[in-house]
């Protein structure tokens, strides 16, 4: 976020008085960034931020708010990092990469989240990861099960973290590591797959889940979504998934019709 602010809005903004930030310029704000809508959304949220603390300090720092159009953005991404694909990035990463793509394709954890868990918050032997509250971003401690190639990885990773003397799992050379966009997006091209986002694994994560025959409440207590309807945005069904569906919704149907043509004393459907 600091990055970001320092990168764009403090360059356009940073000299100006906030009684010059008017609706005109905020759209000329918006014609001279050429990013995805929900990039400038995100930006501008941080503005308005700032505008409403510094109105609601005493005395006010500002006398108004202007007002912030925020631009439609379609924020339906459908994409899932495939097993082949997933194999591919995940060895094309640093190592402190590397760890939080696999926490991240296994349990669903936000990458803020991943990036905060600390060595004595892992315990291979209960196979489980300690989120503690003030980490996550509901405020509500949970816990990730180990399970798959993790217990490997955080085994490696662990070591490495207590050799460097670093509390954090996401470290290179004993400090922990904040972002590795860069690292990421090179991994992701080699791989052949430039538009998937860090955040896609936490789509894929509950995908996986409910196709593994985890309930709704399950997969919310691991991935940490708040509300069914964030559970929805992010389940994508697969053709797999959808297959099987539908060949358990045909099996219902004839078992609906066999039901009907049966007597109400017979055990057979009656033939004719």
């Amino acid at each position: 976020t600091e990055k970001r602010v320092e990168k764009n809005l403090r360059p356009f903004f940073g000299h100006r008085k906030a009684i010059d930030v008017t609706t005109r310029l905020l759209r000329n704000y918006i014609a001279s960034r050429h990013a995805e809508a929900s990039t400038i959304n995100k930006e501008l949220s941080w503005l308005r931020r700032a505008f409403r603390l510094g109105y609601q300090n005493e005395p006010r720092l500002v006398d108004k708010i202007p007002y912030v159009k925020m631009l439609p953005v379609d924020n339906a991404r459908s994409g899932i990092v495939t097993d082949p694909q997933y194999r591919v990035i995940r060895d094309s990463l640093p190592a402190y990469a590397r760890i939080a793509m696999v926490i991240g394709y296994h349990t669903g954890a936000r990458k803020g989240e991943i990036r905060k868990i600390r060595v004595d918050s892992i315990d291979l032997k209960a196979a489980r990861i300690e989120l503690v509250r003030k980490t996550t971003k509901n405020r509500m401690a949970r816990y990730l099960p180990i399970y798959g190639d993790m217990a490997a990885e955080l085994d490696m990773a662990i070591s490495a973290a207590r050799r460097d003397g670093c509390a954090f799992i996401v470290q290179s050379d004993g400090k922990p590591v904040f972002d590795f966009e860069k690292a990421w997006h090179t991994a992701c091209r080699f791989a052949g797959v430039d538009s998937v986002l860090f955040h896609d694994l936490r789509r894929t994560a509950v995908t996986n889940m409910i196709e593994a025959g985890f309930s709704e409440k399950e997969a919310m207590e691991i991935s940490g979504h708040k509300t069914r309807s964030m559970l929805d945005r992010y389940h994508i069904v697969s053709e797999r998934r959808l297959k099987q569906l539908g060949e358990r919704m045909e099996e219902h149907m004839r078992e609906k019709a066999a039901a009907l043509d049966m007597g109400p004393g017979d055990s057979k459907p009656v033939t004719q």
